[in-house]
């Protein structure tokens, strides 16, 4: 008995052993340098577009980074640039199907978003088309069971995005939309996306400059929706506003909006 006892021990000591050594190597540039490489080729391979992360850091306490991710479209155009990206997951939370995401940083992301004037597809629709799900056969039970999204929570905590630049252009409705962001600065008590309630302690926004421009009119939806849509609340304890520049035209009703703030503050607010 005691033998077997042993013996047991032994075997649940090398599976932890196993667990420790493989999570370790994670942390190991060769690692994931592999990691990055079978990602970028299957990416690449899938899309067969260029696809590259010049580098994937993976730290003990949960902590993932992204540097140098870039995309192309099928014309060989940035579709997709990232300088850096960082999201910090806190991982005993993981076990109960909760996704605290402790910080999450976007740096230098550059973004091009266009359609064709031949089909009306947008540039990025090779991607939904090589990543869809090609398995029709599956049943609403089966769909019902792979689907998670309803049994897990998630909650962010601080948020910080820097040197944003992108751009959206629609052709049939000649719509033009640039938006470059210096700063946007979250830090959050409450973010609950299933009630759509979320409390922020500090909102910072600076060096902003949006333009929307619209020459047609979108033409009328054959769907009438009837979906009752939950609107988000929103509260802001301390609101930082530094140099933010909007401007909305739409030619063919004549309307033309603009606004500039140099500098907004609001303290304690209730």
């Amino acid at each position: 008995m005691k033998k077997a006892g042993k013996i047991i021990l032994y075997i649940l000591g090398g599976i932890i052993l196993l667990l420790v050594a493989a999570i370790l190597s994670l942390r190991l540039p060769v690692v994931q340098q592999k990691i990055t490489n079978y990602a970028t080729n299957y990416v690449s391979e899938k899309t067969q577009t260029k696809f590259e992360i010049n580098r994937l850091y993976i730290t003990f306490l949960g902590e993932a980074q992204i540097e140098g991710l870039f995309a192309e479209d099928k014309n060989q155009d940035t579709l997709l640039y990232a300088a850096s990206i960082l999201v910090d997951v806190a991982w005993k939370p993981l076990l109960d199907g909760i996704v605290d995401v402790k910080n999450l940083e976007l740096n230098g992301i550059r973004g091009r978003v266009h359609n064709h004037s031949a089909d009306s597809s947008f540039n990025f629709q090779f991607l939904i088309d090589a990543f869809a799900n090609t398995d029709s056969t599956l049943t609403e039970e089966e769909v019902e069971a792979t689907d998670t999204t309803s049994s897990t929570t998630i909650n962010v905590r601080h948020i910080l995005i820097e040197n944003i630049d992108l751009s959206f252009r629609e052709i049939s409705a000649e719509m033009e939309t640039r938006l470059k962001l210096g700063e946007l600065e979250l830090s959050l008590n409450i973010f609950d996306l299933d009630s759509m309630r979320f409390d922020i302690e500090e909102f910072v926004l600076q060096n902003v400059q949006a333009n929307y421009k619209q020459g047609r009119a979108f033409p009328p939806s054959e769907d009438q929706d009837t979906t009752e849509t939950t609107m988000p609340i929103i509260q802001i304890q301390k609101l930082n506003l530094n140099t933010i520049d909007l401007s909305y035209q739409t030619t063919f009703d004549s309307l033309q909006l603009s606004t500039l703030i140099d500098l907004l503050n609001i303290s304690d607010a209730k």
